[in-house]
């Protein structure tokens, strides 16, 4: 059963909005009549209703009348299902949209930054298990907290995102990002050099 959207006036005057299931465009008015509402818009939200949210006209929403209604030309739903206009899937298969690609360093600092949370969810629980005395083990978390190379990868995934947030507040430029990837990777090896 189709679905209509509605815009109409109750008895105190204000604007209700709703949705209600109707066989037709006229049955769809005579239910809101029916409720002691004078239908303003009527138009037919979509064909099968059984995938649609639970009708609110039982309790219909006011709507203060200082607010105007919106203004649009209601589509002419009184047709057959046989009658009613087909999307056409062709039309919109052959149309060709442009790629959208994303800087490959932005995706980096997208999968840097999950890194270093889930690191710092290990190390938080790492620390909060040599801490305290619990009464069950997690051998997969001790051996990550333990890790020298875990601690490399988040000193990494820090300095990586450090040194790409400076870029961006220092104004991009590529000269800019490869002195500051530069200094980015000293950092790094004087940190596995001293560690």
């Amino acid at each position: 059963m189709p679905l209509y959207s509605y815009a109409a006036m109750n008895a105190q005057g204000e604007t209700v909005r709703g949705t209600l299931n109707a066989p037709t465009l006229n049955d769809a008015n005579m239910q809101l009549r029916a409720q002691n509402l004078q239908p303003q818009e009527v138009f037919q939200f979509s064909y099968d209703s059984a995938s649609a949210p639970p009708s609110p006209a039982a309790t219909p929403t006011p709507i203060p009348t200082g607010i105007p209604v919106a203004q649009h030309t209601p589509v002419p739903v009184d047709l057959p299902h046989a009658q009613a206009p087909a999307y056409d899937w062709t039309a919109a298969a052959t149309q060709q949209t442009e790629p959208q690609y994303y800087p490959i360093v932005d995706t980096l600092r997208l999968y840097a930054g999950w890194l270093l949370a889930w690191y710092a969810l290990v190390y938080a629980f790492g620390y909060y298990t040599t801490s305290r005395e619990l009464p069950f083990e997690i051998p997969y978390l001790n051996g990550i907290y333990y890790s020298p190379l875990v601690l490399s990868f988040t000193a990494g995934s820090f300095l990586f995102l450090l040194v790409t947030s400076i870029h961006r507040l220092a104004g991009r430029g590529f000269v800019r990002g490869l002195l500051l990837g530069t200094i980015g990777i000293a950092a790094f090896v004087l940190y596995r050099v001293n560690v």
